[in-house]
């Protein structure tokens, strides 16, 4: 990052001794804070809305960074400088430029999940607009046009915008994404084959309710609802709102903060944005909490996340942020050298006690158990395979591996949990449930098709290779007597809308877990 100077036009005016109170009445930065409102031209004549933050003194001869915040989705813009996502920034010094998303708030045009031939060229136009018209912000000397010192913060939608946007925009100078996606086909629906129907349900309707979509959202939902997997030209869409697809531009300054119990944006996904953007040579961190996407009436917590909560077990957010922030944007060593203090890796456990440590991943070693097979349950029901009993504190912190070879004969669909029985009864572990689908839909048409025999074969006989998939992430300590089960189900409540088709039947056979251990939290340094 470029240290940046006050200009020397106002010191030579100071030395010329200009009348002092010449000075004060002329000299823009003894102006306070203020705010306004503006609109800015897309590339498609799109108006994009904008609320305009400038902080107290800031001015052209003492220039200060911003920070680009975004609502999540079916939300506006914050257009009051003491909301969260403003108040802590303005108090920092910094400028902040809050956006209301096409299709949302004030602006025009119509929603298509942050894809890059819309949102994101949104995005860049609102920097274009900054670097025009806002005199008081930062400029980068990097000799890319109109750059300038910038930064980013939201959550969910307001965390996808930071690294689409940074994907195709090499202005953003720091990211703070925070319970937001990596791939959005694998957060909707996993492995490719098993719709989150509550979630998808639930966040279609919240944006018919609130924003202007795409008519194709519409329609690719309810093909998606109907046939239990959305249609190609949702899976190109959102292939393309997701920056696992871009990863190789991203090569930002970011802190991802993401939530364990989260079952919309998991903790897979923020780590699999940690991995990008480290093999690209960026500095990156990751805060894993104990909140995030909680789904209404399934998880004990009702909808939303304030991840910068100051009573995480990893600590108060707030300062971290800062002072990432600062060493960034600002070149701050002061905040450099208390964030080299702070572990690059923090995740809250289940039992309010923080795992850290310098690099992902966390764990030392792993646990590999083996069966035989897993029988599908029936489809109200679940089956239950033993894996281990605790006979000492044992922390599981990671992303658990299931390796398996399905029964091919069968269009099933899976839901898989890690749960910890007890006296207490059934636990399922960060409320992590990853569903699977054994054959895919071209197996599964081919079977009926006319020349069924031949075209089944060829459709399905890479279906009954070993398939290896990752569970969601998790972090937990299990306490001496309790045991651990993969719980398998043919249907679940958080995708209330399928069940598996055939119950009974063995459907993975050669079965290995593989979990992630890490010293107990009471051990650590």
């Amino acid at each position: 990052m470029t240290e940046h100077r006050r200009p020397l036009l106002p010191l030579l005016l100071a030395a010329l001794c200009l009348p002092a109170v010449l000075a004060a009445v002329t000299d823009p930065c003894t102006a306070p804070a203020s705010q306004s409102d503006a609109s800015v031209t897309s590339f498609d004549d799109t108006v994009i809305a904008v609320t305009v933050f400038r902080p107290d003194g800031a001015c052209a001869g003492d220039p200060r960074p911003v920070i680009l915040t975004l609502h999540g989705w079916s939300g506006s813009r914050s257009t009051d400088a003491g909301a969260s996502d403003v108040a802590p920034f303005l108090a920092d010094g910094y400028g902040v430029v809050a956006i209301d998303a096409r299709g949302h708030g004030d602006s025009g045009g119509a929603a298509l999940v942050h894809h890059p031939d819309r949102e994101v060229r949104d995005f860049r136009a609102v920097l274009d607009f900054i670097a025009d018209e806002l005199a008081w912000v930062a400029r980068d000397d990097t000799g890319i046009p109109k750059d300038v010192v910038a930064g980013a913060y939201g959550g969910s939608y307001g965390g996808g915008f930071q690294l689409m946007t940074a994907a195709f925009d090499d202005r953003l100078d720091a990211l703070v994404p925070m319970a937001t996606w990596n791939d959005l086909q694998q957060s909707l629906w996993p492995n490719r084959m098993a719709i989150k129907s509550d979630w998808l349900t639930l966040l279609y309707a919240a944006g018919e309710a609130n924003a202007s979509l795409d008519p194709a959202l519409g329609t690719w939902f309810r093909d998606g609802m109907a046939n239990n997997l959305p249609p190609h030209a949702a899976q190109d869409s959102f292939r393309g709102s997701s920056p696992a697809t871009w990863m190789a531009g991203i090569d930002v300054p970011t802190l991802l903060v993401q939530g364990l119990p989260d079952t919309l944006f998991n903790l897979n996904e923020a780590v699999h944005n940690l991995e990008g953007i480290r093999a690209n040579g960026a500095d990156v961190r990751l805060i894993g909490v104990n909140t995030g996407h909680l789904l209404p009436g399934v998880q004990p917590t009702a909808l939303g996340h304030d991840v910068r909560a100051e009573d995480s077990p990893c600590g108060d957010l707030g300062p971290v942020v800062s002072d990432f922030l600062a060493s960034h944007l600002r070149g701050d060593a002061t905040a450099a050298a208390r964030l080299a203090e702070v572990p690059r890796v923090m995740l809250a456990t289940e039992q309010d006690t923080c795992v850290s440590g310098p690099a992902w991943p966390l764990h030392d070693e792993t646990i590999d158990i083996t069966t035989s097979a897993i029988l599908a349950p029936e489809p109200a029901g679940s089956t239950l395979v033993p894996l281990l009993t605790a006979e000492a504190p044992l922390t599981l912190a990671g992303i658990p591996q299931l390796t398996g070879t399905p029964v091919v004969e069968l269009d099933d669909q899976l839901y898989l949990s890690l749960v910890v029985v007890d006296g207490d009864g059934v636990h399922v572990v960060d409320d992590q449930v990853t569903g699977m689908r054994l054959r895919a839909p071209a197996c599964h048409a081919a079977r009926a098709g006319a020349a069924a025999t031949t075209r089944w074969a060829a459709a399905c006989a890479v279906m009954a290779t070993p398939r290896r998939i990752e569970l969601g992430g998790i972090a937990t300590t299990l306490q001496p007597g309790q045991e651990l089960y993969l719980r398998v189900d043919g249907w679940n409540e958080q995708s209330a809308l399928n069940s598996t088709r055939r119950p009974g039947a063995a459907v993975l056979t050669n079965v290995t877990i593989e979990l992630p251990v890490v010293d107990t939290p009471e051990e650590e340094s």
